[in-house]
């Protein structure tokens, strides 16, 4: 998972959306912004998050990341962390 990203419309990194090697099947993939508000989710696995929150552009600063799915192997795995927007 990319921990950071810059949505400043220069076409580099301005969205970030998990890397899924060995990935079957994303569950759901949540960021939350620091006031514990959903920002961005999704199950599709080709989408991602422009750092936008209600059509805005989001603050800058560090956001909290949840992904659940299965991997290649049929496992179930979880992971969460963080990811840094910069503009």
């Amino acid at each position: 998972m990319p921990n950071a990203f810059t949505p400043n419309g220069d076409g580099i990194d301005d969205i970030i959306i998990p890397i899924y090697a060995g990935i079957r099947r994303l569950d759901y993939f949540f960021i939350y912004n620091r006031l514990g508000e959903k920002v961005f989710s999704t199950t599709e696995m080709n989408q991602g998050w422009d750092g936008t929150y209600h059509h805005t552009p989001a603050d800058i600063g560090t956001f909290v990341y949840f992904i659940s799915g299965l991997d290649a192997a049929g496992n179930g795995f979880e992971q969460k962390g963080d990811i840094i927007l910069l503009r």
